[in-house]
């Protein structure tokens, strides 16, 4: 028989059992798109939380002020005003494997240079903050410690704010103003790209932490001036994250003369805990993916 013959064979059996022939390669149509789908979510996944974790860091905590309550209600996490720089000095001089504890507060405010205006998060830190997370500079320098102490009027921006407001060419000793304040911009930050949540981590302007309080974003409480919005804490890489974890729970609780059964006033999580539980949900629909596959491949080999 030629292969003329047999193509010829095959299309008229292909055309007597028309509906059966159409399912068959509805089947394995479906099954291989599945199996392809599969394998570019896992990747995906696989290859967003490595980018992730690189970028956070694999020994990066924070540390965050508990709820508050109102009339009994407990509100929202980070709510409370628990948290102060005395707190991030204490864990890091007395928890041995913390590299790094700095202290930090952000709001949003509007950032002008010209006739353009931005409205971006300001952040308020030390210079513990970009070492913690290995952030470098595009162009310029970082805080010095005259800087940090006196609280003087220069700010770090991201590459968002560098575009917005000086067409990508931003330099050291440009001016910009955060809200009616004048401030020197010292320095432009690498590019860092989207955060877990899909924002954009360089869409930020840092200063020095006493000039957000006294110039810019003031404190959170009028209660405690010292309050923070977050500690973000760097260990050695060699560390057990989770003893890290409960020694700075123990100083911590310490410090805020928390005894017996009381609630902790703060928390503490790892950001890349959030990017693992994101893996762990790729990996089911996955899983999702390849039963589907499965049973397309078997129903369309089977009606052929």
């Amino acid at each position: 028989m030629s292969y003329l013959e047999s193509v010829h064979i095959a299309w008229r059996t292909l055309g007597v059992n028309r509906t059966r022939s159409v399912l068959t390669v509805l089947g394995i149509i479906i099954g291989v798109a599945a199996v392809v789908c599969m394998a570019a979510v896992g990747a995906g996944a696989r290859s967003q939380v490595t980018e992730g974790i690189q970028s956070l860091g694999t020994n990066i905590l924070y540390v965050s002020p508990g709820a508050a309550q109102s009339g009994g209600t407990r509100l929202a996490a980070g709510t409370g005003h628990t948290l102060t720089e005395e707190d991030a000095a204490a864990i890091l001089r007395e928890v041995a494997d913390v590299e790094i504890a700095s202290p930090m507060i952000s709001r949003q405010a509007q950032v002008i240079t010209g006739n353009r205006n931005w409205s971006t998060t300001v952040t308020g830190n030390d210079s513990g903050y970009l070492i913690a997370r290995e952030w470098g500079l595009a162009a310029g320098r970082s805080f010095s410690a005259a800087e940090i102490e006196s609280g003087a009027k220069v700010a770090i921006i991201g590459q968002v704010l560098a575009d917005k407001l000086f067409d990508g060419a931003a330099r050291p000793g440009d001016a910009l103003r955060i809200g009616t304040v004048p401030f020197t911009l010292i320095g432009v930050l690498e590019k860092k790209g989207e955060n877990a949540a899909g924002g954009s981590r360089d869409d930020v302007v840092i200063i020095p932490l006493a000039t957000a309080r006294t110039r810019v974003i003031g404190s959170q409480s009028d209660v405690n001036r010292q309050a923070l919005d977050f500690v973000i804490v760097k260990f050695f890489e060699s560390s057990d994250c989770q003893l890290v974890v409960r020694q700075i729970r123990t100083v911590l609780r310490e410090r805020h003369r928390l005894v017996g059964d009381a609630p902790d006033d703060f928390e503490i999580y790892n950001p890349a805990d959030v990017l693992a539980a994101q893996e762990g949900s790729a990996r089911v629909f996955s899983i999702l993916l390849a039963s589907i596959a499965s049973i397309s491949l078997v129903v369309g080999g089977s009606a052929s």
